[in-house]
């Protein structure tokens, strides 16, 4: 008689993992868009400990598909050209906004902020996404002295 009840482990996993996955899918939708580090960050840690809470469940799920221990062990490996993904739009977003800005003193804290705001997270960053982020702000210090130069003449 006992064959025809599901367990109380794979009743809770049906109950939690739909949750878990939208979760990360998520997640992984904001860690892919957007510009804003404390965004990024945030959801990416989110989205993988949402992962994690699904690997302990998996084999108590029907997955069609990969296995998210397959997805996790994935994203986990990718992790520093996601965050160089990021880096790049956060970089972008950043030029436009020096482009539009017209007063000095914005102008000089848009530069400022571009490398501060990433600070707190610079534990995340692999060797290649520390250099990007010196090359970054290099270029947006020369293009902030650029414009001064040329609004002086």
């Amino acid at each position: 008689m006992g064959i025809f009840f599901k367990s109380k482990k794979q009743q809770e996993a049906e109950k939690i993992g739909p949750g878990l996955l939208a979760t990360a899918q998520e997640c992984a939708n904001l860690v892919n868009t957007t510009a804003n580090p404390e965004t990024f960050f945030s959801n990416y840690e989110k989205m993988i400990d949402s992962l994690i809470s699904l690997t302990k469940i998996q084999y108590s799920l029907k997955i069609k598909g990969q296995l998210p221990s397959d997805i996790l062990r994935n994203i986990q490996d990718k992790k520093p050209f996601t965050i160089e993904e990021f880096l790049e739009r956060y970089y972008q977003k950043t030029k436009e906004k020096l482009a539009k800005q017209t007063d000095f003193f914005r102008q000089e804290k848009i530069v400022k902020r571009f490398e501060e705001e990433l600070l707190p997270y610079r534990h995340h960053f692999a060797e290649r996404n520390k250099k990007q982020l010196q090359t970054y702000s290099k270029e947006l210090s020369q293009q902030f002295k650029i414009t001064m130069t040329e609004k002086e003449n």
